[in-house]
């Protein structure tokens, strides 16, 4: 048994797991790590916090990078979803400052 700890990726840090998990091996772990991202994401999504996780690095006792797993490989639609929308509301913003007279 491995003891693993996630590290939670955010855009302006990160959330040390202080506590870590035994799992059978990396692949065990990496499923995991993946049904609580998509679970932490959704939470977010959903009370709207501005503080959305990005990924999350699975450790070894040591504080070795193990593997990481991206919120695009967790959540690919959601994160496509998340990128258009940001894309299109910067697109919207540009149009209404030349129609309000503004130059960019």
């Amino acid at each position: 048994m491995l003891t693993l700890y996630f590290h939670i990726t955010h855009m302006d840090g990160s959330v040390l797991e202080t506590e870590g998990q035994e799992y059978p091996d990396l692949y065990v772990a990496t499923a995991e790590a993946m049904e609580s991202l998509q679970e932490l994401v959704a939470t977010a999504l959903l009370s709207r916090r501005q503080r959305i996780p990005l990924g999350i690095a699975i450790c070894s006792e040591e504080g070795t990078i193990l593997r990481e797993v991206s919120v695009n490989a967790a959540v690919p639609e959601t994160a496509q979803s998340h990128q258009a929308s940001v894309f299109h509301s910067a697109r919207y913003m540009r149009q209404l400052g030349k129609q309000c007279g503004r130059r960019e």
